[in-house]
């Protein structure tokens, strides 16, 4: 059964460079939002489209994971996961309920 591994911890403690070996070694498809942002906004997007260009990876990003464990592909959601106090981003938890609402296992590796 497909499994989306969501990768989570602190801001240079590693989490693509794991992804990354994870990807391989699992096999699965890799959503490395940061990279998403280098690619399609440069290595210092505006900070006043910051949030939109956020918004905007996260929406396409959400249509294709789910897919792929649809059809039969492990993934690994390398978006972080950690919240800090006060803000409002989604978490694994909400990640780790669409899998549940598909019947898909998901896993903090």
């Amino acid at each position: 059964m497909p499994t989306a591994h969501l990768i989570h911890g602190y801001l240079g403690a590693g989490k693509t460079n794991f992804a990354r070996q994870l990807e391989r070694n699992i096999p699965a498809i890799r959503f490395s939002h940061d990279e998403w942002m280098v690619r399609l906004y440069g290595n210092d997007p505006p900070i006043e489209h910051f949030a939109e260009f956020y918004r905007r990876i996260y929406e396409q990003v959400e249509e294709i994971w789910p897919r792929c464990l649809e059809l039969g592909i492990d993934v690994v959601l390398d978006f972080g996961f950690l919240v800090a106090a006060g803000t409002r981003r989604d978490t694994g938890k909400n990640f780790d309920d669409r899998c549940s609402d598909a019947s898909l296992p998901a896993g903090l590796p």
